[in-house]
């Protein structure tokens, strides 16, 4: 079964009883899990998408290869001479070949090709990806609005275990990734809130211009009392950062935080910040 698909049935089963605002939520939340998946296959190298589907086991092997072609590249208004001319570049392939590919994609309402990606398509890792890093950057999720999200994700995943359609061991990693979100997202989210707020101070103060070399994405190495440790990728070693105990409450070793620091005599302060993740985003390059 398509993803696409799999949404509207679901949409259907499930909202029907449920009041008006339940079913905004759910529309929104699957509209932007939808427009994920788009960003998803198009941001990804083509050797992780591989990996991704090595890993799926798909049972149709016309659908890996056509997934594999058509995702190297979506463009708008694509027809199908267009099409044709994209993928002969790449390899030849014949024409019932290209009919084949030309049914795995839709027109979306602005006329822009999608994949019709299939269920099998769905796994923890890409789940965790948009809970940890979509929600957070692209398309940011108020507080108050992760119980709702991940309400949303657990249902319709809990659908698609009900229907058949994902492994039970692949549910399971499932669940532990909702979990996860439900931790730790309003976690990230306050300790970004937090460590703007002590840049803004620290700027009043004086401290402007970050350092380049200290002005990007870190990994947290060691949070203690009004401190953390953090390092920069790709420098070994770890530079000490001022904050405050509010702050180092919500801090966690691991996470990505996007800071820029500035030092003052012995100290390293932070004076800009982005947002703060509990997944390692820089292993992911193409996300940072």
């Amino acid at each position: 079964m398509k993803i696409r698909e799999s949404l509207e049935l679901f949409l259907k089963e499930v909202t029907e009883n449920k009041s008006r605002e339940e079913r905004s939520d759910y529309d929104y939340f699957l509209d932007v899990f939808q427009v994920f998946l788009s960003d998803y296959t198009m941001f990804n190298e083509d050797e992780e998408l591989q990996a991704d589907i090595d890993l799926l086991d798909y049972r149709a092997e016309r659908e890996q290869k056509a997934l594999l072609e058509g995702m190297m590249e979506l463009v708008s208004q694509v027809d199908d001479e267009e099409m044709k001319e994209f993928l002969e570049d790449d390899e030849e392939l014949s024409d019932e070949e290209l009919k084949e590919l030309a049914e795995l994609f839709f027109e979306d309402e602005e006329g822009v090709m999608e994949p019709k990606l299939s269920v099998n398509f769905l796994h923890s890792e890409l789940l965790r990806d948009f809970l940890g890093w979509f929600l957070i950057r692209v398309v940011p999720i108020k507080l108050e609005d992760v119980p709702v999200a991940c309400k949303v994700v657990r249902d319709y995943f809990d659908w698609l275990s009900r229907k058949g359609l994902i492994p039970i061991s692949e549910k399971g990693k499932i669940d532990m990734v909702i979990k996860e979100a439900e931790a730790e997202l309003p976690r990230v989210k306050r300790a970004a809130v937090l460590l703007k707020e002590i840049c803004e101070k620290n700027r009043a103060q004086g401290l402007e211009e970050p350092d380049p070399d200290h002005d990007r994405y870190a990994k947290v190495i060691k949070v203690k009392g009004d401190s953390m440790e953090v390092r920069f990728v790709p420098r070994r070693e770890t530079t000490p950062v001022k904050i405050n105990e509010e702050l180092a409450k919500h801090l966690k070793s691991g996470d990505i935080v996007n800071v820029g620091l500035v030092k003052k005599g012995k100290e390293w302060h932070p004076v800009e910040a982005g947002f703060v993740y509990y997944i390692d985003i820089l292993s992911r390059g193409e996300y940072a």
